[in-house]
């Protein structure tokens, strides 16, 4: 009677020990990752409600900047655009005393609407007068940007620099619902 006994014992703690197996893999472990991925996902939205708050502090600012940005880009003719941009250079070279040995205008299409005007530009002067042409240029309100520069020297002193530069000017498409 005593084997009995211990075999009703064994076969109990045997269906219990699967019974706790079978609740953790079906119950236990499948509500754990559930609560882990939950947990996750809220910390996520959270994020994204603080990035949406400080947007929405921030949308007048972004909105001045916009119209700025939209007023400061070229006109909607490619003429114009070009005149406006080769005059601007030249004003900035006169006023930097560099002179121009090229200037090369290309207009661009982007996938995302817009176009840009490029212009690489090829000009001489000593290293003030370059430095004073890309502060100009840098601090234009038209909407125009250095995208790459190099310096050479013209001379075995390094007094004549020639700088070879290209920017690209912004035009946007005139759509009024263009705005963010």
């Amino acid at each position: 009677m005593r084997t009995d006994l211990r075999k009703k014992w064994l076969t109990l703690a045997a269906v219990a020990c699967v019974s706790v197996l079978a609740l953790d893999r079906l119950v236990v472990s499948p509500l754990t990752r559930l609560f882990r991925n939950r947990r996750t996902r809220i910390a996520e939205l959270r994020e994204a409600v603080s990035q949406g708050t400080l947007l929405l502090g921030r949308a007048e600012s972004m909105r001045e900047r916009w119209g700025t940005m939209t007023r400061e880009a070229l006109p909607a003719s490619n003429s114009t655009s070009e005149e406006g941009v080769l005059k601007a250079m030249s004003q900035w070279a006169g006023e930097s005393r560099i002179t121009y040995t090229s200037l090369t205008p290309q207009w661009r299409q982007h996938e995302d609407g817009y176009q840009t005007l490029e212009c690489r530009a090829t000009a001489e002067g000593d290293l003030q007068s370059i430095t004073r042409f890309l502060h100009a240029l840098e601090r234009a309100p038209m909407s125009v940007r250095l995208e790459g520069c190099e310096l050479t020297a013209k001379d075995q002193r390094g007094e004549r620099l020639v700088l070879n530069a290209r920017l690209s000017a912004l035009r946007l498409p005139r759509d009024e619902d263009a705005t963010p």
